[in-house]
């Protein structure tokens, strides 16, 4: 396929049908400001025992703090919050039907145990005391209540976020860890009810004091984040139309398609026929009522497509130094740092624009509250890197995949691929942390980095991705093309990184947006380190000698780039 503009011409009118959908989720996630502070019934009853000072005043004086509501187990909680002039968060069906005969004034409902109220045979009415009442369901964050998603869908996903800490947890923080936990789940997953255990451990006579300078850190940081105090109110049911994920689908065809032409001279009428396809089966799916899944569908394609697309387009704008018209180009200077410069930009935007493009097709309330989720996570992880790998082989053995399984196997390779599994491990466990949970120096250094920065940048985006992308343009103009395959591999990470932002359609865009600039800041500036570090290194004569040598023996497979096709890669066969 010797011309591919209409590809991205279909990428960028993707783009264009998606943003629409993009400013109305932003419009709908900055209306929605308000976060509830509820008390926990039972933990308030413990810290009245023990302090010796009644509920009333304890209620009166934490009201005055932002307290909102007060979470009723029984009819005495439900009275007592009533009076001080709170509102009730009922615990359980008794209390819900208690709200509605004395016309209480009533937040979300937030089940205790493992299972929602009704569940799993009288969810219908449990649903209907909850439409009666006017009150919204509260979802609690990683609790995985039995029956939530089920009496969310009969409310027509009238529901609220909840984030809570337990007892256990509890005893594990400190006061300030705890309070910033609260503020990070409000700020970064909107949860917008923060269930709030009052502190019972220490000197009764200090418990008190205690726990107002508790309340008072959650509210001072929830007013950095812009958030205020206040009843809770559910988003207005919202879902993006059909032709969003299904545009996304046509640009996650057309980013394929883009890339399988650089390997594979592919005939334009099958690029468009699979591209059309690919837009159509997403939509008419739809169609058929399988809205979830092709959201998941397209945005899991997309996922899988660009963190390589933006690899591989950034490094065909790269010239090496030999080549040219006969004449090498002036190593470094301006000339390189340009060049660089460049390829970084067409990394960023197509990187953001398969962000934006994930972002579009996850574009519906079920999302936002996360009682559906962005499917294949570690695929999305792991697929890019093999597509960059695929690469990498092509180029090294220029075409023939016979002569690539035909080469001699040796120790240092066998060596490589054993460390290669090990980091493979870690960074497919650290997906979700469920696997390979995180070390105690980079848990310091998050929260350093949430103290300084309050949204923290991804690790592995900043200390891995950027700098071995920068490096890799290094090698790739100047140095041994044996060590920039690899790097371009491990620079892949920060596209996948940022794309797996926006994946997290729970988290406000602004959150994810600030996220990513952070990290590419950060990326850069450690990327600058790594360069000068290289370079200085490079000055001394073993590694200058090893770096000659890489250099000859890479130097015989090129990924060249036809004066028929601009700026088009081909590997040579």
């Amino acid at each position: 396929m010797k011309r591919r503009w209409w590809l991205w011409a279909i990428i960028v009118a993707a783009l264009l049908v998606c943003l629409p959908a993009l400013r109305e989720r932003a419009a709908l996630e900055r209306a929605d400001r308000t976060v509830e502070l509820v008390l926990d019934q039972e933990r308030l009853w413990a810290l009245s025992e023990q302090t010796g000072v009644p509920i009333p005043a304890i209620l009166a004086r934490w009201r005055e703090l932002g307290v909102t509501a007060l979470a009723a187990e029984d009819f005495e909680g439900a009275r007592l919050a009533a009076e001080a002039g709170l509102r009730i968060v009922p615990r359980d069906l008794q209390v819900i039907v208690l709200s509605r005969v004395y016309g209480w004034e009533t937040g979300p409902v937030i089940f205790t145990g493992n299972q929602v109220g009704g569940y799993p045979d009288r969810l219908a009415s449990t649903a209907a005391l909850l439409n009666d009442l006017g009150a919204p369901l509260g979802l609690i964050e990683f609790a995985n209540q039995r029956g939530a998603s089920q009496l969310a869908r009969l409310l027509n996903y009238r529901a609220v976020r909840v984030h809570s800490i337990t007892m256990e947890e509890l005893a594990r923080l400190n006061d300030a860890d705890a309070a910033s936990r609260y503020a990070r789940a409000a700020r970064e997953r909107n949860a917008r009810v923060l269930y709030i255990r009052p502190l019972v451990r220490g000197p009764a006579p200090e418990m008190l004091a205690r726990n107002e300078a508790y309340l008072t850190d959650i509210m001072a940081r929830l007013d950095e984040a812009g958030l205020a105090p206040g009843a809770a109110q559910p988003k207005p049911f919202w879902s993006t139309a059909l032709w969003v994920p299904a545009a996304a689908a046509l640009a996650a065809a057309a980013g394929g398609c883009l890339l399988l032409s650089r390997l594979w001279a592919m005939p334009w009428w099958l690029a468009a026929l699979g591209t059309a396809v690919s837009g159509g089966l997403v939509y008419g799916l739809g169609r058929m009522g399988y809205t979830v899944l092709v959201r998941q569908t397209a945005a899991l394609a997309v996922a899988l497509v660009f963190p390589a697309l933006a690899v591989i387009t950034a490094a065909e704008r790269l010239r090496p130094l030999d080549a040219g018209r006969g004449h090498r180009a002036p190593a470094g200077g301006w000339h390189a740092a340009a060049g660089w410069g460049v390829a970084l930009l067409q990394f960023a935007a197509v990187t953001l624009v398969g962000a934006g493009l994930v972002a579009a097709a996850l574009g519906d309330t079920r999302f936002l509250l996360q009682l559906e989720q962005f499917r294949g996570v570690k695929l999305a992880h792991v697929a890019p890197l093999f597509i960059v790998v695929v690469f990498w082989l092509a180029d090294q053995y220029r075409g023939s995949w016979w002569q690539w399984l035909n080469a001699p196997l040796r120790m240092w390779h066998v060596l490589a691929g054993a460390a290669v599994l090990a980091l493979g491990y870690v960074y497919v466990g650290r997906t979700g942390n469920d696997l390979v949970g995180v070390l105690d120096v980079e848990r310091a250094m998050r929260m350093v980095l949430e103290d300084a920065l309050e949204i923290r940048p991804r690790t592995k985006e900043f200390l891995l991705g950027y700098p071995a992308l920068l490096l890799a343009f290094g090698f790739w103009t100047a140095g041994p093309r044996l060590l920039a395959w690899p790097l371009l591999v491990a620079g892949t990470i920060a596209s996948i990184s940022v794309i797996n932002t926006f994946a997290h359609a729970h988290s406000p865009l602004a959150v994810s947006a600030v996220r990513t600039a952070y990290g590419f800041a950060a990326g850069l500036a450690v990327a600058v380190l790594a360069l000068a570090a290289v370079v200085l290194l490079g000055r001394l004569p073993p590694v200058r000698r090893w770096l000659a040598a890489l250099a000859d023996s890479g130097g015989r497979s090129r990924m060249t780039v036809p004066p028929d096709q601009g700026r088009s890669v081909k590997v040579v066969p």
